[in-house]
């Protein structure tokens, strides 16, 4: 599967920019994925289903950070990634039926 993938530095954020950045989202697709883990510096991915023009999602999201008080560069990357779902994500799934 073939998405775009918007790479933050940092996994804290003010309710109001993650309401805008979905505002921004919401244009290309009806769903994302959300991964947040630390290697040498704490990331925040958004995999948004869809192939989106980098450039204009870029300066869309710049435009953003600066707006809500953080520095442009802890958006470290947009690009097109292939990802794989390891688990069939649905609605009605629950953490049970993971389990099981």
């Amino acid at each position: 599967m073939r998405v775009t993938r918007v790479r933050f530095v940092g996994r804290i954020w003010k309710p109001s920019f993650l309401e805008d950045l979905m505002s921004i989202f919401e244009n290309f697709c009806e769903e994302f994925r959300i991964n947040s883990f630390i290697v040498n510096v704490p990331i925040t991915d958004f995999d948004i289903f869809a192939e989106v023009e980098v450039e204009d999602l870029k300066c869309r999201i710049v435009e953003l950070l600066e707006k809500h008080g953080y520095n442009s560069k802890r958006l470290l990357s947009v690009k097109h990634v292939e990802s794989v779902e390891v688990v069939e994500e649905r609605h009605e799934r629950t953490l049970q039926d993971f389990i099981d």
